[in-house]
């Protein structure tokens, strides 16, 4: 300002507000500022001046199955195929990078002429062109025998014809490289090279085929790009949550030195980074380095996720406005490729600006997704600037959420040392139960299976503690029907029980549900669903316990007070994260069982523990808490994306973990320790 007049904080701030340079957002005032992109793959270190491959049919149509000219010609092929001495190799079928395309129909034999032309101002000789690596189905023909060694003289302005013939009765692409020999005297002889090919293919083939250039997704990781990003519109948030934020969650985000050390690789003249991430990621997995070595290998993970979403990028894409929101086709969105949930974001630019630096970027948040088209809410920026047909490049992200709650279950394992949990050493023989156990079986097949009846007793009694119970057998052996049968005999037996039952997949944790309110009453029983999850999903004999509120038309989150009321609840092990931010006080959990354990990788599985579960402790904690998996070892593991994580040791689940390296669950000459794990024979399926 230039008059006496001092502006006031507010109108500094109106100021920055409307002309995009802040974001106001309650009482935090957020600015926009430049930051450089880039990720670090962990698979291969990209080539230098790669340049992408493009091969293209005659129609124009992208051929990403379509065989590339002899490597032995790589380097040498641009000057291989450059005119000189006014000569031009031509042809009504030219593509790019010295390449000849046509397309053949089966059965069909078709001719193309190739032209030899000397635009200079001499008289060339023509001594014979040779094909090379040709298949069967090519064949080349000329008037004067130039293909048999007879040379001819090119006048300047004069052509030469030479016919190239395929007849094939199989799709393919056939091809062969043609090298046209050349004198000009007093010069040295000289040559000039085409690749030719002829392409046969189906009308499935033609369906199939890309929809656009194809370009190696890792040339476009590794350009910095300085981006300032317009924040999108979020969906409301109108579902009713009070359920406590008592423990806060942090951000856990991976040190900038872990990502340099990633793209500068092991062989970097700095290589004492690397060789310090390698000694901690090849010690053993004990209670001193737990911390450190699991924090490590999310970080690894995520640097991966970040690489690996790139692949789904869309270039040159269009949207529609409706009500406010931009609707965007994304192909394999409804197959999870990518992964796209309401509330999630991604990041788009208009495809004219992409070679811009700074790249401003618009931020879209999810506000549903149907099939294959996803709703995103931009900002009003972008709404001004929005005309049909405009063209946009698209860049996906994924949630953190599940690594963060990861990073902090791992922190608070190790404040409530929970090493008798994770790294149990010996059982106190101590039964919950007084007297002998002699139960009302829920499922009467279980009478006649005696591995799932001594299961379910040592789980009932608590024998393990504090060491975890494990069940474990192949495909269709009734694991989660033996802890189904355990979960609804602890909750006969003890009036006390408070059971927290979790699975990684809503699928699984659903099934559970399923099971448990066919002979417990569904108000006991209170099925914790994300937000994220589409409630179309949701079986509907579980809508009765789970918190969607028909009335609201969204999750609710009831208070801690309020879920105290029911004595089982069940969730994902992610979502068990939103128990922990409520702050149950110790102790409160007296069972925590968890399904498919083996799918889970083990800070996941941890998440459900940590800070939920207080291990059995003889003098401070007599009536600790009965933790129990049940899964298959040799089934799938998790999905990871790293493969210096899945090296590492990330993919092993907390149960192989314990089976492999424990001795308590080790398998002896007298077979497994039932006190403390059970092998499942009969199989049901």
């Amino acid at each position: 300002r230039t008059d006496a007049r001092t502006p006031s904080f507010s109108c500094m701030l109106y100021s920055l507000k409307t002309t995009y340079q802040v974001q106001v957002r309650g009482d935090v005032v957020k600015f926009k500022v430049k930051r450089r992109v880039v990720v670090a793959d962990q698979y291969r270190r990209p080539t230098r001046n790669a340049q992408p491959s493009v091969s293209t049919s005659a129609s124009g149509q992208q051929l990403s199955s379509t065989p590339q000219m002899p490597q032995i010609y790589g380097k040498q092929w641009p000057e291989l195929i450059r005119g000189k001495h006014g000569v031009e190799i031509v042809s009504d079928h030219d593509q790019d990078n010295g390449h000849i395309r046509f397309s053949v129909v089966l059965g069909e034999p078709r001719t193309i002429t190739v032209l030899v032309k000397n635009c200079g101002t001499q008289v060339v000789t023509l001594q014979r062109f040779q094909p090379r690596h040709q298949s069967q189905e090519l064949s080349f023909t000329d008037e004067q025998g130039a293909a048999q060694g007879q040379s001819l003289l090119l006048h300047p302005g004069g052509t030469y014809p030479i016919q190239v013939r395929c007849l094939t009765t199989c799709n393919g692409h056939f091809s062969a490289v043609v090298f046209f020999e050349f004198t000009k005297e007093p010069d040295e002889p000289f040559s000039i090279s085409r690749y030719v090919a002829a392409i046969a293919e189906g009308q499935l083939a033609k369906d199939l085929g890309p929809s656009a250039p194809f370009q190696p997704y890792e040339a476009s990781l590794q350009r910095l790009v300085t981006v300032i990003t317009e924040e999108g519109i979020p969906p409301d948030s109108s579902q009713k949550n009070e359920l406590e934020r008592e423990i806060p969650l942090g951000t856990y985000q991976y040190p900038k030195s872990l990502k340099d050390t990633i793209l500068l690789g092991p062989n970097a003249s700095a290589s004492s980074s690397w060789a310090a991430m390698r000694s901690l990621l090849e010690a053993p997995l004990q209670a001193e380095n737990y911390l450190q070595k699991f924090q490590l290998l999310l970080h690894l993970e995520e640097i991966q996720m970040e690489v690996d979403i790139r692949r789904y990028d869309m270039q040159d894409v269009t949207m529609v406005q409706e009500r406010g929101l931009f609707v965007l086709k994304v192909p394999g969105v409804a197959e999870k490729r990518p992964s796209v949930l309401r509330g999630d974001h991604l990041f788009a630019h208009l495809s004219s600006e992409r070679d811009h630096s700074p790249l401003i970027q618009y931020k879209g948040y999810v506000h549903s997704v149907e099939l294959e088209k996803v709703r995103l809410g931009f900002s009003s920026k972008l709404q001004k600037k929005f005309v049909n047909n405009l063209k946009f490049d698209v860049t996906f992200t994924f949630s953190r959420l599940p690594l963060q709650v990861q990073h902090r279950a791992l922190v608070l394992a190790m404040r409530h040392g929970l090493f008798s949990l994770l790294f149990p050493s010996a059982s106190c023989h101590k039964s919950l139960f007084p007297g002998p156990f002699q139960p009302r079986w829920f499922n009467r097949k279980l009478e006649a299976n005696e591995e799932q009846r001594r299961a379910v007793t040592h789980i009932v009694t608590g024998m393990s503690r504090p060491a975890p119970y494990l069940i474990f057998g192949p495909p269709g052996t009734g694991k989660t029907v033996t802890m189904v049968e355990a979960i609804k005999q602890v909750w006969t037996c003890f009036k006390d029980a408070r059971i927290l039952a979790c699975a990684p997949s809503n699928s699984a944790t659903d099934l559970l549900c399923q099971r448990l309110i066919n002979d417990i009453a569904p108000r006991n029983v209170y099925r914790l669903i994300a937000s994220s999850r589409d409630y179309r999903e949701v079986p509907a004999d579980i809508m009765p316990c789970c918190n969607w509120d028909d009335e609201q038309s969204s999750y609710v989150y009831p208070s801690k007070e309020s879920l105290k009321r029911y004595r089982i609840i069940i969730t994902t092990l992610v979502t068990a994260g939103r128990l922990v931010s409520a702050n149950f006080p110790p102790g409160y959990f007296s069972h925590i069982f968890i399904d498919e354990c083996g799918h889970a990788v083990e800070p996941e599985s941890v998440v459900a523990i940590a800070g939920l579960l207080a291990p059995m402790d003889q003098e401070t904690n007599p009536n600790g808490g009965q933790l129990v998996l049940a899964g298959d070892p040799k089934q799938l593991g998790p999905v990871l994306t790293s493969p210096l994580a899945i090296q590492h040791g990330l993919g092993t689940s907390l149960l192989e973990r314990l089976m492999l390296h424990n001795p308590l669950y080790k398998k002896s000459s007298g077979g497994f320790d039932p006190q403390f794990i059970t092998k499942l024979l009969w199989n049901y399926r």
